[in-house]
């Protein structure tokens, strides 16, 4: 029972990250996604992130661009490029197909308001 629950976790947070990436990565924006098990961290910056000196270099506008603009669509996200998203058994496939959803709206948000600035 445990294992099935963790793998479910895992298999969840990949489906959810890969499709956070795929769709950020159209946008053209540098996004770097790491994840261990269930737990993970979308960082705006091209390269991996793996120590600390890497993660301040990251695109912290552009993530709070994201984070506000997630936020507009009803998606609640830690507020800060630097702590870490968790998955839980209560994120199931309406939550994560309703963050994804919001991911891409809110990905045309972000454009619009840079085309508009």
């Amino acid at each position: 029972q445990r294992t099935s629950l963790y793998s479910m976790l895992e298999e969840r947070a990949a489906q959810l990250t890969n499709a956070i990436d795929d769709i950020l990565r159209v946008t053209g924006l540098p996004v770097s996604i790491q994840r261990v098990g269930s737990m993970f961290t979308v960082f705006f910056k091209a390269e991996p992130v793996t120590n600390y000196a890497q993660a301040k270099q990251c695109d912290t506008h552009g993530f709070a661009a994201f984070f506000h603009a997630m936020l507009e669509q009803g998606i609640h996200l830690p507020p800060s490029q630097f702590e870490c998203w968790f998955m839980t058994t209560t994120h199931d496939d309406s939550v994560l197909n309703k963050t994804i959803e919001a991911c891409k709206r809110a990905v045309q948000v972000m454009k619009a308001k840079r085309l508009s600035s």
